[in-house]
């Protein structure tokens, strides 16, 4: 009976101190911010140059997607061209040549927020993808 008490006890310790980092860190993320009256500031200046730079960059992109992982708005860094060494067409059944033939353009993106990266394929050959769909063999 004593163990299960112990035990018992360890575990709200435990909770006590995964409470105590999760309060601590939650009043950190209030210390970097404040209100004056019109709206809220951000104190830290390296944190706000990085919102207000990525503000502008987000203004020229053509496209501006979200995150898959966390929703934030993702940067345009470049594009990857895919060569025919790079990557093997497939081609359905449905269809007399492949879906997308290399060499084609992907736009790589990265999100602000966590940093992951994804790729689009690039606007000059999304029309020529959808031809490929759109002039599939009939039945």
């Amino acid at each position: 009976m004593e163990r299960n008490d112990e035990m018992g006890s360890r575990d709200e310790d435990e909770d006590d101190e995964e409470g105590q980092d999760a309060g601590a860190a939650k009043d950190k993320a209030w210390d970097e911010m404040d209100w004056d009256g019109k709206g809220l500031l951000l104190k830290n200046s390296d944190r706000l140059r990085y919102q207000d730079s990525m503000d502008r960059i987000l203004l020229d992109q053509p496209e501006v997607p979200e995150c898959p992982l966390c929703r934030e708005y993702m940067l345009l860094a470049g594009q990857e061209t895919m060569g025919d060494n790079q990557f093997k067409a497939h081609t359905a059944e449905a269809l007399d040549k492949p879906l997308l033939a290399a060499p084609f353009a992907l736009d790589v993106y990265v999100c602000t927020s966590c940093f992951q990266v994804s790729k689009v394929l690039a606007e000059p050959h999304r029309e020529a993808l959808m031809d490929n769909v759109r002039n599939s063999k009939s039945e």
